[in-house]
């Protein structure tokens, strides 16, 4: 019984290792997005324009301050109680309350347009962040899966040494297994050279801050975890590319009501006050030489209805065109989750056959094949085509979790939130 409680302790060691591991794959990933997200150079100016035109917004649909008009004559203009020096005119606009609600509407229709934008800016540096690190994880992964084969050949080698001296090995077994490691090592230095580049697009991507140090090596399972998905019944009303057409189809709505709010009367109040010079008046009543001064009203009422009917034609043709825009997307977006999902199901299952059957036998194949071949059961060839295959299939493994999680990231940013 004791026996057994010790074997158990490894296994139990092994898979705590392993959560932490996962743990902190994911944590890494989701400070680094974090970090991309708020450092981003290309965001914060989407940010800053959102601001402007919120702060536009706030500044619209009031009444418009009063104008205040100077006029000052070189030559006195004569009138019957004096000659005027000066004039002050205060204008006050007196538009309509139709007209302020429509300035109003249109500005926050632009301001939420911004918003939307922003909101798909983010949606697209998410999964191009995601992709870029799913990247760097598998140089990540191959670059140890590479180094652990060198080894394997360092100890092949050896063996083949021991055989070569004992004249049971031949020369070109020898050179066969110093061409295979240079072979590694130069992909080595390939994936190596990947990583810095990916490197140096992550750290682009967050406004020039390191990331490295929060960079998984290994992929986390739960990258490419779905569970119960149907891309049929997936609600994607919400979704930033959909929400910006209808701020779009607002926007519109807003220009329309604007143009029928430029048709109506402009009204104004007036007070004027007019300096007289005394000395020169003509009069000879007790107003004579006195300032005077005006109480007056003004109406501008538009003429041509020409250009509001060519305004409100424009913005309902602007309209129509955002309203057959969201259709359109909204079936461009249902025919890409299904068709992406399709792709995730299909790597998914390569995946678990690559899992349960193909590397584990491979492996089996070449341990087994390395072992006859230390007995003289073996050929060389056959080790080798076994350890060539083996790294193939390493690959190709590593390749579809990387592959499964890319395509999870992708219907992640289809639907518009995480699954």
């Amino acid at each position: 019984m004791e026996s057994k409680r010790l074997k158990k302790i490894p296994l139990l060691l092994l898979t705590a290792a392993c959560s932490m591991a996962s743990a902190a794959t994911g944590q890494g990933l989701d400070h680094i997005l974090g970090l991309i997200l708020s450092k981003n150079n290309s965001v914060l100016a989407a940010k800053q324009l959102q601001l402007a035109s919120k702060h536009k917004e706030d500044g619209s649909g009031y009444v418009r301050e009063p104008s205040v008009k100077l006029n000052l004559f070189a030559t006195p203009l004569e009138t019957r109680n004096g000659p005027q020096r000066a004039s002050v005119v205060v204008t006050q606009p007196i538009p309509w309350p139709k007209a302020l609600r429509a300035e109003k509407h249109l500005a926050a229709s632009k301001a939420q347009l911004k918003g939307e934008k922003l909101a798909i800016l983010l949606l697209n540096l998410h999964f191009e962040a995601k992709i870029l690190i799913y990247k760097y994880v598998e140089c990540s992964t191959k670059l140890a899966s590479k180094n652990q084969r060198i080894a394997t050949l360092n100890s092949l080698s050896k063996v083949v040494l021991a055989r070569f001296k004992l004249g049971q090995a031949s020369q070109a077994e020898i050179s066969r297994i110093n061409i295979e490691t240079a072979g590694l090592t130069q992909s080595v230095r390939r994936i190596e050279g990947k990583m810095r580049e990916v490197h140096q697009q992550l750290k682009s991507l967050a406004g020039g801050k390191d990331v490295r140090s929060f960079l998984p090596s290994s992929p986390d399972p739960n990258w490419g975890k779905i569970d119960n998905f149907e891309p049929s019944k997936i609600d994607i009303s919400t979704h930033p590319l959909l929400s910006s057409v209808n701020a779009k189809i607002e926007l519109a709505n807003a220009g329309i009501r604007q143009a029928e709010a430029r048709r109506l009367p402009q009204f104004a109040a007036s007070v004027s006050w007019f300096q007289i010079n005394r000395a020169n008046s003509m009069m000879l009543d007790s107003d004579a030489g006195k300032d005077a001064w005006a109480i007056g009203a003004s109406v501008s009422i538009p003429i041509w209805g020409g250009k509001y009917n060519s305004m409100e034609r424009s913005q309902l043709a602007m309209r129509t065109a955002a309203q057959l825009e969201r259709k359109q997307r909204e079936l461009d977006l249902r025919a890409d989750i299904q068709s992406t999902y399709e792709q995730y199901r299909s790597t998914t299952d390569i995946l678990a056959i690559f899992h349960s059957d193909i590397l584990p036998q491979a492996t089996q194949a070449l341990n087994a094949n390395r072992e006859s071949y230390t007995q003289g059961n073996v050929t060389f060839e056959r080790v080798i085509e076994d350890y060539i295959r083996v790294i193939k299939f390493e690959d190709q493994l590593i390749e579809s979790k990387i592959k499964q999680a890319s395509l999870k990231a992708a219907i992640d940013k289809l639907v518009g939130r995480q699954l």
